[in-house]
């Protein structure tokens, strides 16, 4: 449920900044402001300062500034909506009533949550019991202390059936078992018996779920719990909560393959590891971690899928504008069993000499003697990683080399590795969609930006430092907006650069790139006015896009009530849309 702009205008009064960054970092009074040292960067002498008079905050040192909103997104990585209901929790404010169906969705949420913690006591208990002594003697092999265990709260998934026994003594149903996704396809047993258990935590540091390693030679060597409203692997890393604080003060973040590998990591000083559960770093993973760290070194396995794995991480990694470096293993080696084999100080060291990653793609690409057809395929192979980076004379300086490499022009090479556009079949429009020039298929075949949405560009664009909020703004634009929208918050090309990939109009482009940032002012001013446009612009978006869904659901009612179908859930919706319509247009309100 999206929050309306007078509950964030009543978060922002409500929510003391002073207390708030106060939490996180160490403040000291100083006059009428608080100085602390800046979390954003490194330094020895505090230039972060914090008025709890404006509501603002600002490094003299960074120049990253803002409100308590902005705060907590950058510090902890957060969506504006989900640093609003952080706010909002910690502020006492009540939030608008839930509608039914969202009732519905945060009860079952909820039982989910209350299954997983009573799964996660038993798994932690049964570790340390006699039944559990297999599970101690593996992590004790593998060079897990006893404490480091209990710490990371480790767990063993216990004999065949103890687990469901447990369960059905908290008087928990069968049906939520099934949906808690910890039963087997046939739903006769639970699937993490006798493994070893690893929770796995959200980014709020909430448990959503598990991910357990077999003892034995039988069965998968991991299996994570199935997909539920909590556990979504494409939106999990493991290791995330205890990676966050470290990711945060180095700025960089270090991706290995396992959970073993993870611990390994943090036991040899390499705070800042995670790993996915069981399926590829994704999209999702990248734009997650870019939200804390500017810099990721890849260490995965040295084998040859090891090797692949790394290349399509690092594409991801690299076109969510982070700098990507890579710290090539040997083969048959991974972090966990150099860490046993060579000792303290072997991956923090691999770390330290990671090499960028095309630069090491390249190289490992091209070592020794090849053919034509084995220069070609690895040519096709690294294209991806080179498409990733934004153009510019980094791109241009590594397609010199890999035209080099494989013994052709630059111009011949870009010519063979240009990406082929994607063929897109042409869909018949129902006849309703072609009815009305608003509706939202019709303003999805527009290539074109309308008057509104050129005026909220240049809003936006007299503040710089709005870039990386572009991504909140997104979603609530049409399908050209939404592009250009998710460019600007995730690229650090210019801004002319960006408008030319999705404009076409040379009228509209020389207005918005002939915009000139609004710098006037003090520091605490312009950050200030800053906030302010943000929060404009996004319940002007927010309008426009509740009108949409109007038209839509109105749509729906009709032709509903045209079939002589039940109306009473769609007519709630279009009730509650309505109301916040009207909270969103209250005079005064953000």
């Amino acid at each position: 449920m999206l929050l309306s702009s007078d509950k964030i205008s009543a978060i922002r009064e409500r929510a003391d900044i002073v207390k708030v960054i106060g939490a996180r970092i160490v403040l000291k009074k100083k006059g009428q402001r608080y100085l602390g040292l800046c979390p954003f960067h490194g330094e020895n002498t505090p230039s972060f300062s914090v008025s709890s008079e404006k509501g603002l905050y600002y490094c003299f040192g960074c120049h990253a500034g803002g409100d308590v909103f902005s705060f907590l997104m950058r510090h902890q990585g957060l969506s504006f909506q989900e640093a609003a209901r952080v706010l909002a929790k910690d502020s006492g404010v009540e939030l608008e009533p839930e509608s039914d169906e969202e009732k519905k969705q945060r009860k079952q949420r909820e039982e989910l949550a209350h299954t997983n913690e009573f799964l996660q006591a038993f798994f932690e208990h049964a570790l340390w019991q006699s039944g559990g002594a297999r599970a101690r003697v593996y992590l004790t092999e593998r060079g897990l202390p006893a404490e480091f265990a209990r710490e990371r709260r480790l767990g063993f998934g216990g004999a065949a059936g103890e687990a469901l026994s447990y369960l059905h003594a908290k008087k928990v149903p069968v049906e939520l078992l099934n949906r808690a996704g910890i039963m087997t396809e046939d739903n006769r047993r639970m699937l993490f018996e006798g493994r070893v258990v690893f929770p796995v935590f959200d980014s709020m540091g909430n448990l959503a779920g598990f991910s357990a390693r077999r003892l034995g030679e039988n069965g998968p060597k991991y299996i994570n719990s199935r997909e539920t409203e909590l556990f979504r692997k494409r939106h999990l890393l493991y290791g995330w909560e205890v990676a966050e604080e470290a990711i945060r003060k180095s700025g960089r973040i270090v991706l290995v393959e396992g959970q073993m590998d993870v611990l390994a990591c943090e036991r040899d000083g390499v705070g800042e590891a995670v790993a996915s559960l069981g399926t590829a770093f994704g999209d999702n993973h990248a734009q997650m971690v870019s939200r804390l760290a500017k810099e990721a070194v890849v260490m995965f396995d040295g084998d040859a899928a090891g090797r692949a794995a790394s290349r399509e991480a690092a594409q991801k990694l690299i076109a969510a504008k982070m700098k990507t470096l890579v710290a090539p293993l040997t083969a048959g080696s991974d972090p966990d069993s150099l860490l046993r084999d060579k000792g303290s100080g072997v991956l923090l060291a691999a770390v330290k000499d990671a090499k960028p990653a095309l630069e090491h793609f390249i190289e490992v690409s091209f070592a020794g003697e090849h053919s034509i057809e084995e220069r070609a395929q690895a040519a096709r192979d690294l294209a991806p990683l080179l498409h990733a980076l934004p153009s510019g004379l980094e791109r241009d300086l590594y397609t010199s080399r890999l035209a080099d490499k494989v013994g052709v022009t630059v111009e011949r090479l870009q010519e063979h590795l240009r990406p082929k556009p994607p063929v897109v079949k042409p869909k018949s429009p129902e006849p309703t969609a072609v009815a009305s020039a608003e509706s939202p298929i019709a303003k999805a075949q527009s290539k074109r930006l309308d008057q509104f949405e050129q005026n909220i560009l240049r809003d936006v664009f007299l503040f710089p430092q709005l870039r990386g909020r572009c991504g909140d703004l997104a979603e609530f634009a049409g399908d050209v907006m939404r592009a250009l929208l998710d460019d600007m918050a995730n690229s650090d090309e210019a801004i002319h650069e960006i408008l030319e990939r999705h404009i076409t109009d040379g009228r509209v482009l020389a207005n918005l790139t002939a915009i000139v940032p609004d710098t006037t002012g003090e520091p605490e001013e312009l950050a200030a006015r800053e906030s302010r446009t943000f929060d404009d612009v996004l319940s002007r978006l927010k309008g426009r896009h509740m009108q949409a869904v109007r038209r839509e659901m109105m749509r729906e009612l009709a032709e509903a009530e045209a079939r002589g179908e039940d109306t009473d859930d769609l007519l709630r919706r279009i009730q509650n849309l309505t109301r916040r319509e009207r909270e969103l247009k209250r005079p005064g309100t953000g």
